[in-house]
């Protein structure tokens, strides 16, 4: 499912419906907010992707999201592991063999796009599985 990772967890299943209340009343009071992507950028042998230009209302967001890690821990789960630079990959698990030329291309390439966040989805992603949609949350207008 393609979008852009803010955030990774694991939780037990007791916890979630607590979550979900949790991260509802912090998405309720979020504004909407514009991401801009300008070129591409790559992580070697592993993908090619979008560059987010303005990283401050993610990670505004995020830093609401941190006390949710005090919970997880005290339940014996290991910690968020928060994307405070997030971006949007557009190729991923490329062979080695292709990886270099094909992030030459791209950066030879030039792209630029703005959009509206209106609003973020809580995925489940289980090993073997199709990843499940959770949760869409709605930011205020």
């Amino acid at each position: 499912m393609p979008g852009i990772v803010l955030a990774q967890f694991n939780a037990k299943e007791f916890m979630e419906d607590m979550l979900i209340r949790w991260m509802l009343r912090i998405s309720s009071g979020q504004q909407k907010f514009s991401l801009t992507f300008n070129n591409y950028s790559g992580i070697p042998a592993y993908s090619i992707y979008l560059r987010v230009m303005d990283h401050q209302p993610i990670q505004e967001f995020l830093g609401k999201l941190r006390f949710l890690d005090e919970y997880l821990l005290s339940n014996e789960c290991p910690p968020i592991r928060f994307e405070w630079h997030p971006h949007l990959d557009i190729a991923a698990f490329i062979p080695p063999s292709i990886y270099d030329q094909a992030l030459k291309e791209f950066a030879e390439r030039s792209f630029s796009e703005s959009f509206e966040v209106n609003e973020l989805v809580l995925i489940r992603r289980e090993a073997g599985k199709k990843d499940k949609v959770v949760q869409v949350f709605r930011l205020k207008p």
